[in-house]
């Protein structure tokens, strides 16, 4: 049976539980022997069934359910489904959420930047100004701000990434001690290794955009 229950898609490990397992959990749970009490053990043969953890995608637990209850030596399954519909429901909402917080966190990247530049830019502009009169062409000019764009950008990331990976553990140390579900957020390094780069491109775009229009 336990065999059998391993091999379902999305299940991650089961636990088989004997009856002598069975009563003494019962009395580190309620302190009394459950044999001495009824003078016999009523407690049948369990297993404890474990989700796959590092699934992304929304967890389809009835189906999981169904496949378990169709093993011939199953009598019953005692799950609570309310609570882990809810969950899953939550679970879906925060992984649907998560591009968004990608975009908004690109956005409040390049504002920053592009208004830092214009600081920059305007504190300089004597400095500007005199090198425009001595010929110094307008790439020239603006590459040094555009580095220091791109400075700030990759300070923004190396300062954003660690809090959003703090807020996803946090996020997931809440949900396990939650449920024993096996739900878990997380980032795969390929998608921040391009988000990185977006980061990187929109800084250039940024900066530039930023020294052009105060040299116009």
């Amino acid at each position: 049976m336990i065999h059998s229950i391993k091999q379902i898609d999305g299940v991650r490990n089961a636990t088989i539980i004997e009856k002598e397992d069975a009563v003494r959990i019962f009395k580190d749970q309620f302190g009394e022997n459950i044999v001495d009490l009824l003078g016999y053990n009523p407690l049948p043969v369990s297993a404890v069934v474990n989700l796959d953890r590092n699934r992304r995608d929304r967890l389809r637990v009835e189906p999981i359910i169904n496949q378990i209850r169709a093993i011939e030596q199953v009598e019953e399954i005692r799950y609570q489904g309310n609570l882990i519909s809810k969950i899953e429901r939550n679970y879906k909402r925060v992984i649907d959420q998560l591009p968004y917080l990608s975009g908004i966190i690109i956005l409040v990247t390049v504002l920053i930047i592009y208004n830092t530049i214009k600081l920059s830019v305007y504190s300089r502009r004597d400095l500007i100004k005199t090198l425009q009169l001595i010929g110094a062409t307008r790439t020239f000019i603006k590459l040094p701000f555009i580095i220091e764009g791109v400075l700030v950008g990759l300070i923004s990331v190396i300062f954003v990434f660690p809090a959003l990976i703090i807020t996803v553990e946090g996020l997931n140390y809440i949900i396990s001690n939650f449920s024993s579900l096996g739900l878990k957020l997380s980032f795969d390094p390929f998608v921040w290794f391009w988000l990185f780069l977006i980061v990187v491109a929109i800084t250039i775009l940024g900066s530039y955009r930023a020294a052009s229009g105060f040299l116009k």
